[in-house]
């Protein structure tokens, strides 16, 4: 039995206007920081300039992305329906988790301190939360690992990485896993030491996979081998946060557009309603 705690994490939108480039080079600053090696004050400008850019949205929305009409599951109450889903973060108009499951996952997040690198509690040892997910995720971490509260016990790695979405993630031997494993010995921490998950999955080009909820139902199939894969290589996980895709109607291709990425909001919440019935 998996014993950790999906729950959901909101976050809001953001528009990126800065060259693919540069918020790769953007990224390998920021790991290097991460992980305690020197940078040159050129390179931290670099960085606050990208990091602005982003902040200000990029360029101007292009006419008729502006809006989709479809209000956030947030905001949606049990009476309100989209293509038969009712609203709410965990279904039925409620946004807050039912008290089962928000007591396991205060009883999880309870157990949560420093481990040393054989995972064992340790005066000295470390707590990592990693990301992980694909670019839009990286770029967001990226932020936040920016403006998080410095801890000496507390490591912080983006594991996230650009195009690789949910199904680049769902086999234990991909890519990606191996690429974590190499940003967890550069930030100086083991596996055994990975207490906290951040997850934002999405699928390239969904309609390949059928109308809604066809598409949708095979994100949440994605996320569910996700967590799994991520239990078993962090024995100590305890909580996973999954988030769903941000904003995506200023977007022109079939790389992500809307309506999908407001569709991949139930993805997540039919996971973790999912794990609160007993899978």
């Amino acid at each position: 039995m998996i014993r950790f705690t999906l729950a959901l994490l909101v976050l809001g939108g953001l528009a990126f206007a800065q060259s693919q480039a540069d918020r790769d080079k953007a990224r390998e600053i920021m790991r290097r920081v991460q992980a305690g090696q020197p940078v040159t004050e050129e390179e931290k400008a670099f960085v606050e300039k990208v990091r602005r850019e982003i902040q200000g949205g990029g360029a101007a929305p292009q006419a008729g992305g502006e809006k989709t009409g479809f209000p956030p599951l947030s905001d949606m109450k049990a009476t309100d329906l989209y293509k038969g889903e009712d609203g709410g973060l965990y279904g039925g108009g409620s946004n807050e988790p039912p008290k089962a499951h928000a007591e396991a996952a205060r009883k999880e997040a309870e157990k949560i301190g420093p481990l040393d690198a054989e995972g064992k509690p340790a005066s000295g040892g470390k707590v990592v939360l990693l990301s992980i997910g694909m670019s839009n995720t990286t770029q967001e971490f990226s932020r936040f690992m920016q403006i998080a509260p410095k801890s000496s016990d507390l490591v912080i790695v983006d594991g996230a990485q650009g195009g690789q979405a949910a199904i680049q993630w769902d086999t234990p031997e991909s890519r990606p896993w191996g690429v974590v494993e190499q940003r967890l010995k550069a930030a100086g921490a083991d596996a055994r030491q990975v207490q906290v998950v951040w997850i934002k999955q999405a699928l390239i080009q969904q309609g390949q996979h059928g109308a809604f909820p066809a598409h949708a139902k095979k994100l949440e199939e994605e996320l569910g081998k996700i967590v799994r894969i991520a239990k078993s290589k962090y024995p100590n996980l305890r909580l996973a946060y999954v988030s769903s895709r941000i904003y995506g109607g200023y977007a022109k291709g079939s790389l992500n557009p809307e309506p999908y990425a407001y569709e991949g909001a139930y993805s997540v919440r039919w996971r973790i309603q999912a794990q609160i019935k007993g899978d």
